[in-house]
């Protein structure tokens, strides 16, 4: 079992290479090809990174979002997360942050999402990005990298992030798939996740042998989740199987980058991996009990201890 000793402190910083503003409609039914009306409207953070940082935050560990930063969109978004505590720190760039949209059919139980891709900046903006993140690293507790690369970055991008992380001797935190993801291994971050859909399409897709590869790369934790369905964590001690906390799901928007941030606070704040995945699932839950993502709602759930 891993030791739990020498935990390092300060910031975590979230780096987002496609920070969004988040829209989240809620109707009494939604009809496609139709007028639907909204009942409500709710705007936040949105990115996989940056909903990291929030929850982060909310858990009470202090965050940094370092980021590209577009237009009204992408002010609106900084602005919401400055108002939850989090420390925004972004490369300004031409293009307007992506917006991204989450219609909830409240009557039927379900959401639909529209997804924005990320337009790339370019070589200059990213340069500046790795020299803010650089810096802060020299007092940071671990780096998170989340979400999927867009479509115009370069392959190596993570790894770029992940080479001045070794360099510092910051732990890092990724979650990410396919080809970035195997960038990503070579560099050896302390944690990979990605949900069983990503695995699969990552490939081998036997999670027993993916995990192998993981591992064989240099990675000494991998999580594997599935939704609602148990979560694996391989680890150099073999495979731990841990079931979610049973809710009733209001949005499962968020929840994936909410266990990523569960994980990370506890593991900072002591817990062995063991420990912390458990913590970070039931964080997840907490998610997905809100419409918000990045928000956590633990009215009747237990806070999995270590």
């Amino acid at each position: 079992m891993e030791s739990s000793s020498s935990r390092p402190s300060g910031p975590v910083v979230c780096v987002s290479l496609a920070s969004a503003l988040q829209v989240t409609f809620v109707g009494t039914s939604v009809r496609l090809g139709g007028v639907n009306r909204a009942a409500r409207r709710l705007v936040s953070q949105g990115g996989k990174a940056n909903n990291c940082a929030r929850v982060l935050r909310g858990l009470g560990i202090e965050a940094v979002l370092a980021g590209f930063s577009g237009g009204s969109t992408g002010a609106e978004a900084d602005a919401f997360l400055r108002g939850c505590g989090v420390e925004v720190d972004v490369v300004p760039v031409a293009e307007p942050t992506r917006m991204c949209v989450t219609v909830v059919d409240a009557g039927a139980g379900c959401h639909t999402e529209l997804v924005e891709e990320a337009a790339w900046p370019g070589d200059a903006p990213l340069a500046a990005l790795l020299e803010r993140v650089a810096a802060r690293l020299d007092r940071a507790s671990a780096l998170i990298l989340a979400g999927a690369l867009p479509p115009a970055a370069p392959p190596d991008a993570y790894a770029r992030f992940l080479r001045l992380a070794a360099e510092a001797g910051v732990p890092a935190f990724v979650d990410t798939s396919g080809e970035a993801l195997r960038r990503v291994c070579a560099e050896r971050p302390l944690f990979v996740k990605l949900n069983r859909h990503e695995q699969r399409l990552t490939g081998p897709e036997n999670p027993g042998a993916f995990a192998a590869t993981i591992q064989a790369a240099g990675v000494p934790w991998l999580l594997v989740t599935d939704g609602s369905r148990a979560a694996t964590l391989y680890g150099a001690d073999g495979a731990f199987t841990f079931t979610p906390p049973v809710i009733t799901e209001v949005s499962a928007l968020g929840s994936g980058d909410a266990t990523t941030a569960g994980v990370v606070a506890a593991w900072l704040r002591g817990a062995p991996m063991e420990r912390a995945v458990p913590f970070g699932l039931a964080c997840g839950a907490a998610n997905a009990r809100t419409l918000i993502p990045g928000e956590l709602d633990w009215t009747g759930l237990d806070r999995p201890g270590w």
